[in-house]
């Protein structure tokens, strides 16, 4: 799994809570469009790494 590091322009806006991230203060339209890429990136990365066991 790589290691996924918030664009600089939403850096100081991101906070992580028991594995999931979100954007917090104020914030402008296009920094809440390049989070909501990051975000799905970070969803997608989170779903591999997840281990099943039957």
């Amino acid at each position: 799994m790589a290691m996924l590091f918030p664009p600089k322009e939403i850096m100081r806006n991101i906070r992580i809570h028991n594995g999931s991230v979100y954007l917090v203060g104020e914030v402008t339209d296009e920094q809440k469009k390049i989070f909501q890429k990051f975000k799905k990136q970070v969803d997608k990365d989170k779903k591999k790494s997840r281990v099943e066991t039957d």
